[in-house]
């Protein structure tokens, strides 16, 4: 039985609050730390909360908290015996791309010569390339929220990246919801995040 769009929302959201919390814990315990070395090893940090949050339980279990939680998992059409490359394709984009974009200033020097570092180092096309970057991936989000809210198949662009489809661990378990009220508050939920940028983008 497909996994509703609500529970594929909700799995999102829960896996986004379970690092905000561990998050907000690991910075209250380092409160007396100075602040300076905090801010010096912020990427490291985030790079290791999103590996507890999204990496180590599916490599543990082939499900994430937010699955646990919610009673789903990921079907037998995506848990193939290419599943674990789909695995290193997934940690590589929620922790590694996150980590080299945060660290590409450090690491830029060591990875391009200096030919390849002159145009990066103008700032005006620097800041227009990150814009056109930051436009694609909110178009490509939008996209995607609205054939979503269609098939029903694919929460996140990663997702349909990587073909990960989940279902119901239980199918005969009771669901009560109600589908007409859900798919106003998908749609406002999609458009309210997506417009928010375009009308912030248009008047720039």
């Amino acid at each position: 039985m497909a996994v509703s769009r609500q529970s594929q929302i909700d799995a999102v959201e829960l896996d986004s609050e379970c690092y905000q919390l561990f998050q907000t814990q690991l910075n209250q315990s380092f409160t007396h730390l100075p602040i300076n070395i905090l801010k010096r090893i912020e990427p490291e940090i985030s790079a290791l909360l999103n590996l507890a949050v999204y990496v180590v339980p599916l490599y543990t279990t082939s499900r994430l908290v937010s699955h646990k939680l919610l009673g789903i998992e990921y079907s037998e059409k995506t848990a193939s015996p290419l599943l674990q490359n789909k695995w290193y394709a997934y940690s590589f984009a929620i922790v590694g791309m996150k980590w080299i974009s945060q660290r590409w200033s450090t690491l830029s020097p060591h990875i391009l010569n200096e030919s390849m570092m002159q145009p990066l180092l103008n700032t005006t096309h620097a800041a227009q390339f990150l814009s056109w970057l930051h436009l694609s991936a909110k178009i490509a989000n939008l996209l995607n929220s609205l054939v979503f809210l269609k098939q029903g198949l694919y929460p996140t662009v990663l997702h349909r990246v990587l073909n990960l489809r989940t279902k119901l661990t239980d199918p005969n378990q009771p669901r009560s919801t109600d589908l007409s009220t859900l798919t106003r508050e998908l749609l406002w939920h999609s458009f309210a995040v997506n417009n928010y940028f375009f009308i912030q983008y248009q008047y720039k």
